[in-house]
């Protein structure tokens, strides 16, 4: 009969040694690398997921020619990443951060406080990522930066006067985008084409609603607040718009001077925009002037002045 100690220590090796075996695999699956002299970057191949780590900014990959790409070796597990996480004292993310690849199966960005610049065409077609949340220190999102990503809810800090052009265009999953008290611009054709958007709520601190801003979206109502001074070209068209859904508009604002062309083209013939009392007249020969369907009431209420 085998001796129960000899069995007991047989097993306590075997576990031992497959225990040894599995941390160096683990251990194995954890790609490392630098970029320039600021940037170190991990991959787990495990979690897929890329960690990104350093100070001041992310150095902008360049082609140099077609035999020597200076691109990051992260690159190499780009595409089947499903999360990316931006920490340390990153500030700066570069234009064309997501490459030829485009992380086009990422689904979670996580980003750090220390972040103030997201460059142009960052996070394009980015089509499978859902969940973002922005850090407060952020100042800029690039043009771009965003577009034909597969956001669902949009965040943008106060910090963020103004957002770039066309940064979330055709992002055709986003329902619903809130704008922080210090935003003051829109940004040319910001949410052109997000044609699930449902729900936009602006800042007081808002001046401009700039062109094409909400162009071909499912809008069903919208408040332009108190300080808006201008609303551009097309802002809210809906002519390419299959369903008609924006039904009223409510301007809160009495200091708006200069009107775009067509800000309501193709409206549903159920529209009522609902002005300050005071500024009806001026407001409605302003917008007909400008292209407004004879068929959208224009409608003066007491409650705004």
């Amino acid at each position: 009969m085998i001796n129960r100690e000899k069995v007991m220590f047989f097993v306590f090796t075997l576990c031992l040694c497959a225990s040894l075996c599995a941390g160096t695999e683990a251990q194995a699956k954890i790609k490392r690398g630098k970029w320039k002299d600021n940037i170190s970057w991990s991959y787990d191949t495990n979690k897929k997921e890329l960690v990104l780590t350093g100070k001041g900014a992310i150095a902008e990959a360049m082609c140099r020619n077609d035999d020597y790409p200076d691109v990051p070796q992260w690159e190499l597990y780009a595409y089947d990443a499903k999360s990316v996480k931006i920490q340390g004292r990153i500030k700066k993310i570069s234009n064309y951060f997501a490459g030829v690849s485009g992380f086009q199966n990422v689904k979670i960005l996580k980003l750090t406080g220390c972040i103030t610049w997201i460059g142009n065409c960052a996070f394009r077609s980015t089509r499978k990522l859902e969940k973002i949340t922005f850090p407060q220190s952020l100042v800029k999102i690039g043009n771009e930066a965003f577009s034909h990503s597969g956001l669902r809810k949009v965040v943008i800090p106060k910090r963020v006067e103004k957002i770039g052009k066309r940064a979330f265009y055709y992002s055709k999953r986003l329902q619903c985008v809130t704008m922080k008290q210090g935003v003051k611009s829109t940004g040319i054709a910001s949410f052109y084409c997000c044609k699930k958007l449902e729900s936009v709520k602006l800042p007081k601190s808002l001046e401009k609603i700039e062109a094409n801003s909400f162009n071909t979206t499912a809008l069903r109502e919208v408040t332009i607040p108190e300080n808006v001074v201008e609303i551009g070209d097309g802002a809210f068209d809906q002519k390419w718009v299959k369903k008609k859904t924006l039904k009223k508009v409510t301007i809160k604002s009495k200091k708006i001077t200069k009107w775009g062309k067509d800000i309501f083209n193709g409206a549903s013939r159920d529209l009522v925009i609902h002005v300050p009392a005071s500024k009806k007249l001026q407001y409605e020969l302003a917008l007909r002037a400008k292209g407004l369907p004879t068929y959208v009431k224009v409608v003066g209420e007491t409650s705004l002045d």
